[in-house]
């Protein structure tokens, strides 16, 4: 009778290990891995697609014309350059008959920051950014016209926000203007 019991037990015991053991850890442990694995999975396609779309991007970019690219990058750089905007405002004044007095360009460090009321998360943040320019110059008032003229004309992305003009008994005069500049964050 012994021979009998002997496989239904051995038969019962491997029932409740399997019950036991095995299942709560297939159904729990295994289960987390393949959801573990369907989001590396999604995250794959996601960046697929983004190389898919990162080339195509870069094949229209190939058929653009590279002047228009240079044209371009100047008027709305992706970044500051201090420099070669005062050389070029420099250039522009002495080709126009102006003098420049003083220069000076806005804190960078409140540029870019969120003014009261904003929101500085990154995906609100718009694409551009702005910096002010204040110069002073002297000057009669054909030179000041062409020298706005120039600055209108310029591949660099400037805009006038305010002039302050001060009178002069010799014909030149004192031009406070102030400048915005662009450019892309």
């Amino acid at each position: 009778m012994m021979s009998r019991m002997l496989p239904l037990v051995i038969l019962a015991i491997s029932v409740g290990i399997l019950l036991a053991y095995v299942h709560p850890t297939y159904s729990v442990s295994v289960t987390s891995l393949q959801n573990e694995i369907k989001g590396y999975d999604s995250a794959l396609d996601a960046a697929n697609m983004f190389a898919s779309r990162e080339a195509e991007l870069i094949n229209q970019r190939s058929n653009i014309d590279p002047s228009g690219l240079d044209r371009l990058e100047a008027f709305l750089p992706d970044g500051v350059d201090n420099v070669q905007l005062f050389l070029d405002l420099d250039a522009l004044a002495g080709r126009t008959g102006m003098t420049i007095l003083d220069l000076d360009v806005s804190d960078l460090s409140a540029a870019g920051a969120p003014k009261e009321g904003e929101s500085a998360s990154l995906g609100q943040q718009a694409p551009v950014d702005h910096i002010d320019l204040t110069l002073s110059a002297t000057g009669t008032y054909t030179a000041m016209r062409a020298f706005i003229a120039g600055s209108e004309q310029s591949l660099r992305l400037l805009d006038l926000v305010d002039l302050t003009v001060k009178d002069s008994e010799k014909g030149l005069y004192t031009y406070d203007m102030k400048f915005r500049l662009y450019w892309l964050r």
